[in-house]
Formats: structure tokens, sequence, C-alpha cells
């Protein structure tokens, strides 16, 4: 998410450079945030409510602008030897949609439908995924094509409270993976192999094979 305004900071992640953060607001209104990993970071600097630079204890830090939406426009992840990582990011005012992003040259499109739903992105190598939807709204599947062949194709499909998604690659290899009403992978299945059943424990997660 590059929605990090004072509004959202409560709920607020982000992924940058594959570092995830996650942002709380403290009882005197000062925003702490933690680093989901090894690393513990402090932030320091605002505007307006807004985070503009989070320090690393390892030593990069990162560095943000936002545009007159409250959205991040550019981030650069700096350490002492220079610049690590820039990206900058463009949206449609009108409807705050982010249509682009460009991190350290590498550019990748998005393109939406009129309901506000991602229809189509555009990566810098060339590949582009397509998204369809149910006339509820629903997300139906994901087709990665790259060089005009088709490389990979999601399908969502609803079943009660389970969602079933299935996954087919080249050569028809698919991956059936069923949902729980928790969101939680029930059952795995992969073809030509067994069925996978997951059950949750409050402590533990058993994975038992058989249909």
């Amino acid at each position: 998410s590059t929605n990090l305004n004072a509004v959202h900071y409560d709920e607020a992640n982000v992924t940058f450079n594959g570092k995830s953060y996650i942002f709380e607001r403290q009882a005197d209104g000062i925003y702490q945030n933690k680093y989901l990993g090894e690393l513990r970071f402090s932030s320091n600097g605002t505007n307006n409510n807004q985070l503009q630079q989070i320090e690393h204890s390892d030593g990069p830090f990162l560095v943000m602008t936002y545009n007159e939406r409250g959205f991040i426009n550019w981030a650069e992840l700096r350490n002492d030897s220079g610049n690590q990582q820039e990206s900058i990011y463009d949206y449609d005012v009108d409807n705050d949609w982010l249509i682009s992003s460009d991190v350290n040259g590498k550019i990748t499109n998005y393109e939406y439908n009129s309901d506000n739903s991602l229809k189509r992105i555009k990566y810098s190598s060339g590949s582009i995924e397509e998204f369809e939807y149910y006339t509820q709204g629903w997300l139906k599947s994901i087709e990665l094509i790259t060089n005009g062949t088709q490389m990979a194709n999601k399908v969502y499909t609803f079943m009660g409270e389970a969602t079933v998604m299935t996954l087919t690659q080249p050569d028809n290899v698919t991956l059936t993976l069923t949902y729980d009403e928790n969101g939680e992978i029930a059952l795995r299945n992969r073809f030509g192999f067994s069925t996978e059943k997951i059950q949750r424990t409050e402590h533990d997660k058993i994975v038992s094979q058989g249909d």
C-alpha cells in the first residue's frame, strides 16, 4: 500500500525493496513503526502527519514525498555509499488510481476498469497480467502472458464459504487450492499427486495426504 497518510497510518503497511513495514500510532500521537523481520528501525521527520524518513538499525534509511492527495509519489532507499533504490509513483488524481511505478528505471503500468477494479498490469520485461471478474465484482481469473504465450492462468471459483483457486501453467500442470472461510488453505491438489488436507490447531498445522 502506498496510501500512507495520517488517516490510514494505523493499519497501513508497505513493502519496499523486499522489506515490509507496519505503522502504529502511540498514545502521544507519534507514529512508531516496526520492520517485520530481524531488523528494528525508527522513524523521524514528519510533515502534516506524513512520515518523511525511516532509519534502519543496520544503516540504510528510506525517505519519501507525497502528492497533494496524500499518496507517496517518490521514495528512495539510501545508505552511506549512495542510493540503493529509487521508486517514483504516478497517479490518476481524478480516480486515485496508481497508474505507473518506476523502480530504478523499470516501469510498471496499471490499467483499470470503470468500476475501479484492476484490469491489466504491464511490466518492464514485456510480460502482461490480465484480470477478469465475475458480475458480482469478485476476481475470476489472472492470466500471465509473456511474449504472446500464456505462462500461467489462475482461476477463482466460489463454493459456499469456500474459495477455490486453480493455477494452470504450461503443459496443463494444474494446482488447485481450496480455502476455508478464514481464507486459509484447506486442500491442496497438484495434478498427478495425492490431495493434501491441511488442518490448523491453535499451535500447529497438520498436513495429511489422501482424498
